[in-house]
């Protein structure tokens, strides 16, 4: 038996919050959560660097996803030999080949939603990506931005994703980003990446159809940009 001055200090502590485990581990609480945070550590490796350009005005042409871009997306690949990246940061800052390319990287990670979210419209949001994006979940395109985007380096991705792409268990989340100039990569903030549901319809929505993505030049590259739903425009940054 507890002495009854024990069982009255018991009665006053905070009853514990249920928790589960958001994207990599990150615990979050159950009752009062609204985002499953992505910033943290990628998977990320350069797939067609390039020589950096001199000038904006000769910024690098982006061609398409390249054969080793593609193989990288693929939720088949194994990317347990990926060197680790804290992501968002601008890719200068992983230092190496990274300082002093352009071009192409692959970024992925894996993420996981409470089961109440199942069945239901999310929303993708990855910030500010420099300069152009290529974005899937499980395999299927739910967005890009690219060279017809004007100032696409300062918009915040939002992108819908459709009901029933997002799984039980560790779904898969690949970013294609492709530099043309100076600075690369997911840009953030960290509180800017995350997946989170819908928001009501009642709330404010500037949202709208995005651009659909550029067939690349390699006809290997047609199914990666098949769409699995209409994506969401970027929204600028503030």
């Amino acid at each position: 038996m507890f002495p009854p001055s024990l069982l009255i200090w018991l009665s006053l502590l905070p009853l514990a919050t249920p928790v589960l485990q958001g994207a990599e581990g990150a615990v979050v609480s159950d009752l009062a959560l609204e985002q499953v945070p992505l910033a943290g550590i990628w998977k990320a490796k350069m797939t067609g660097p390039l020589t950096p350009a001199k000038n904006s005005s000769n910024s690098i042409q982006d061609k398409g996803v390249t054969a080793a871009g593609i193989a990288a997306m693929s939720p088949a690949t194994n990317d347990r030999e990926w060197l680790d990246y804290q992501t968002p940061l601008p890719w200068s800052g992983y230092g190496g080949d990274w300082s002093v390319s352009d071009g192409e990287a692959i970024f992925r990670r894996r993420f996981t939603v409470p089961d109440a979210w199942l069945g239901q419209p999310l929303e993708l949001h990855l910030g500010a990506i420099d300069d152009f994006d290529l974005t899937q979940v499980n395999g299927t395109t739910v967005g890009s931005t690219d060279v017809r985007q004007p100032g696409s380096w300062t918009l915040k991705r939002v992108y819908r994703l459709p009901v029933g792409l997002v799984h039980a268990g560790e779904n898969l989340l690949c970013v294609r980003v492709f530099d043309v100039f100076g600075e690369g990569g997911l840009m953030g903030p960290k509180t800017d990446l995350y997946v989170c549901k819908v928001p009501p319809v009642n709330a404010p929505d500037s949202r709208s159809n995005s651009i659909p993505p550029m067939v690349p030049t390699e006809a290997a590259a047609k199914p990666l940009i098949q769409p699995g739903s209409a994506p969401v425009k970027a929204l600028p940054a503030p």
